[in-house]
């Protein structure tokens, strides 16, 4: 699985954009989301985009669960409580089906499923304008 990371300013304030691209597997999945949690504090932002719409394969039923209960847990620990991250996943089923995304949310990270890039930024819009939406430089 190949990453892309970048922050995009231009498109909403502090938005970090992670492209995702090859065949899906727990493990790689993991290593990307926790990269991007990385990205994002040491950019300083907890809003993040993850484009999946390029991926291929299937995670099982477990694996997802484990996804969201794992990817949860270290931006829990990465922002030491003191900021939620905001995350957008775009992608379609079977790839993505949102339920890595309500584990996740479920355990502390609000995270969404959307189908299109458009829909993604518009759902995180409303958090870079809520809060400032800054996680403090390590």
């Amino acid at each position: 699985m190949q990453v892309q990371i970048h922050l995009a300013n231009r498109i909403t304030n502090g938005l970090l954009w992670v492209t995702v691209t090859g065949e899906a597997s727990l493990n790689n999945a993991v290593k990307i989301f926790q990269e991007a949690v990385d990205a994002a504090v040491q950019e300083g932002t907890n809003l993040i985009l993850i484009d999946c719409s390029a991926m291929t394969g299937v995670l099982s039923g477990l694996d997802r669960y484990d996804l969201g209960s794992i990817s949860a847990e270290y931006a829990l620990q990465r922002s030491e409580g003191s900021i939620t991250f905001k995350v957008a996943v775009v992608g379609t089923p079977p790839v993505i089906d949102g339920f890595a995304a309500l584990v996740a949310s479920n355990r502390g990270v609000t995270t969404e499923t959307l189908l299109d890039m458009s829909n993604a930024i518009e759902w995180l819009n409303p958090f870079a304008r809520s809060v400032h939406s800054v996680l403090p430089r390590p």
